[in-house]
């Protein structure tokens, strides 16, 4: 049973991606909790997913890229993905992405399922779908970095532990990927 708690809800900010609110929330005691701030996505899937993360195997190695990430201030390896487009399956999306921002190219059939899940489900009103790719192949046209992104390099099982352990990765979808897709590399 879902709780009565939300009284009201203004729209704070919006983007291409996402609408920003301040919601008025009121405990079952009373208490008042003001300016809850919530992420709706604007595209999602009809399972609620609004992004995908996608982890390149190939040859016993996985395929991360270099971000800079705004917010943080700091570099991080992360897996390639990205925002569902308008009307696109989540297949199709981790495919699209995939050749974006690693320049490889990966048939239907070598891409695998490895579930949802939702990263700040306290704020982000949406989930995102995981995915590694095996038996890939470089694209004609390479890479189309996006802000911030640097380079995309392969890795051995060893160097990603090492690079978990000193926070080198942080990024949780990258982390749940690495974990759900180990019996691949």
């Amino acid at each position: 049973m879902k709780p009565d708690y939300l009284k009201s809800r203004k729209l704070v900010g919006e983007n291409r991606y996402f609408s920003i609110f301040y919601d008025f929330l009121e405990e079952n005691n009373g208490t008042p909790i003001e300016d809850y701030i919530v992420v709706h996505p604007k595209i999602k899937t009809n399972n609620g997913v609004y992004a995908i993360a996608i982890l390149p195997i190939l040859n016993d190695k996985v395929g991360l890229l270099e971000i800079f990430r705004h917010p943080l201030e700091e570099n991080l390896w992360e897996s390639p993905g990205g925002f569902i487009e308008n009307e696109e399956a989540s297949q199709t999306s981790a495919l699209r992405e995939l050749r974006e921002e690693s320049g490889l190219i990966c048939e239907p059939k070598n891409l695998h399922d490895l579930g949802i899940v939702s990263t700040s489900p306290s704020t982000i009103a949406a989930k995102v779908q995981l995915f590694a790719a095996t038996d890939c192949t470089l694209s004609k046209e390479g890479r189309e970095p996006e802000l911030g992104h640097g380079r995309f390099q392969w890795f051995l099982k060893p160097d990603i532990n090492t690079m978990i352990a000193s926070e080198k990765i942080q990024e949780v979808c990258t982390l749940i990927t690495l974990y759900r897709a180990e019996n691949l590399y």
